[in-house]
């Protein structure tokens, strides 16, 4: 992480763009807290944009943008080095908006701001006070580390500090604010939060454009969803709970969540392992055409009312084996209508946006696992490759190797597929 650090900041250095990071930087760049907050002149988002598409001649990945307000835009950059792919999280934003509201313009932050000796330019003490005060007074929340920061502020520049809340407290609230950090006592800061909440708001001027510029961004966010949904596919013993596994925990911060589903979009609480597939008797030709519909109304609902919501909020959704499964091993569902009748309804089965087959030798696959016969695995192997001949935005990677290459090469399909969405949207931006 130190060196994708490095490496971002000094490009943006070079950029020529001016900004500054604000927040707890006291560690950076050995341990990030969690986004990197970065503030950057209003009107300069263009110049910021062909700056993030440029990053790939460092061999940086710009993979993921999900804006959360008017002109504030939370990013995912990822530098793949060794066998793992690291990631920081940029939030850039220009004049600080607040649900729509305005509280402070860039231009203001960015005055007199300082470099830092670790490669990085940061807003000036009395800028950082106001900015990150308002921030937690209107969030309503505040931890001792967070206080400890505004106090270093208030100690640097406690003349400019005072003046910076003047515009947004009445005597009484800067009363309030100052005897806080002068006795150092942030019970007395956080037990009238609410009077500061209320104070702050009183100051601040509703606006028709920028409630419009809102709604605008809340329809964006709808049309073009920032989540993600995968299905991995493959016969029992290819690894696919251990691939999981490591691309939810890896790829977690890239996302605002992660969701998995075992074949179908429902909540199951406990997945019980199937020890003899096909053990049951085939149901008769009607009562499979009827499960068919059934998993047709079931996709098609659930995905609309839920797996798409999920999208929008910026969820990565996993799917362990789908629908199409039933195509490669129709006797696993005690299908018995015929293979005609599961590729028809499978037409309209909403689809992942990726699919991800892990692929081995079928003899590979039975000293894992030997729940059917060697040559039914190798007849699954030959239909999975099949199927997947078939299917659009469909990857097969190799899984007769270490589970780590296969998490990595999974990962990197995911990688490379958010890099050209996020490269679509915001090129001509």
């Amino acid at each position: 992480m130190d060196n994708l650090f490095r490496l971002y900041f000094k490009a943006l250095n070079d950029s020529g763009i001016s900004y500054a990071i604000t927040g707890r930087t006291e560690y950076y760049p050995e341990i990030i807290h969690s986004d990197i907050d970065i503030i950057i002149p209003d009107g300069k988002f263009e110049a910021f944009w062909n700056f993030m598409l440029g990053l790939q001649q460092n061999k940086i990945e710009w993979i993921q943008i999900i804006s959360h307000e008017i002109n504030s835009h939370y990013c995912i950059v990822t530098l793949s080095e060794g066998a793992k792919h690291n990631l920081i999280k940029p939030d850039v934003c220009s004049d600080y908006y607040r649900k729509g509201m305005l509280f402070l313009k860039a231009d203001y932050l960015l005055k007199d701001r300082i470099f830092n000796p670790k490669g990085f330019y940061q807003l000036a003490s009395e800028k950082e006070f106001i900015y990150y005060l308002l921030k937690k007074v209107d969030k309503g929340n505040m931890d001792k580390q967070q206080f400890n920061h505004l106090l270093d502020q208030w100690n640097e520049n406690k003349g400019g500090c005072l003046e910076s809340i003047s515009s947004f407290f009445d005597k009484e609230c800067k009363q309030l604010i100052r005897e806080a950090f002068e006795k150092n006592e942030i019970l007395h800061l956080i037990n009238n939060f609410a009077f500061l909440k209320k104070g702050l708001h009183q100051n601040l001027r509703f606006s028709v454009k920028d409630f419009l510029l809102k709604g605008k961004n809340r329809i964006l966010r709808i049309l073009q969803p920032t989540g993600l949904v995968i299905s991995f596919m493959g016969p029992d013993g290819c690894g696919k709970t251990t691939v999981v596994n490591g691309v939810k925990f890896d790829l977690k911060e890239a996302f605002r969540q992660g969701k998995q589903f075992h074949l179908f979009p429902k909540e199951i609480d406990d997945v019980t392992p199937t020890t003899d597939p096909h053990a049951l008797k085939a149901r008769g030709y009607i009562g499979s055409l009827f499960k068919l519909f059934y998993f047709l109304g079931l996709y098609t609902i659930a995905y609309w009312h839920k797996i798409y919501p999920l999208k929008v909020r910026s969820t990565l959704v996993i799917f362990d084996r789908y629908y199409h499964d039933l195509w490669v091993d129709p006797t696993r569902y005690r299908h018995g209508a015929g293979k005609k009748w599961i590729k028809l309804i499978g037409y309209f089965i909403p689809k992942p946006d990726l699919w991800i087959l892990l692929d081995a030798p079928a003899n590979v696959i039975q000293q894992r696992k030997s729940e059917v016969s060697l040559d039914e695995t190798t007849r699954q192997v030959k239909a999975y490759r099949q199927l997947f001949s078939q299917l659009k935005n469909a990857h097969i990677i190799n899984a007769n190797q270490s589970s780590t290459g296969v998490i990595y090469d999974a990962e990197k399909i995911i990688i490379d597929h958010l890099k050209k969405r996020t490269s679509l949207r915001y090129k001509n931006k």
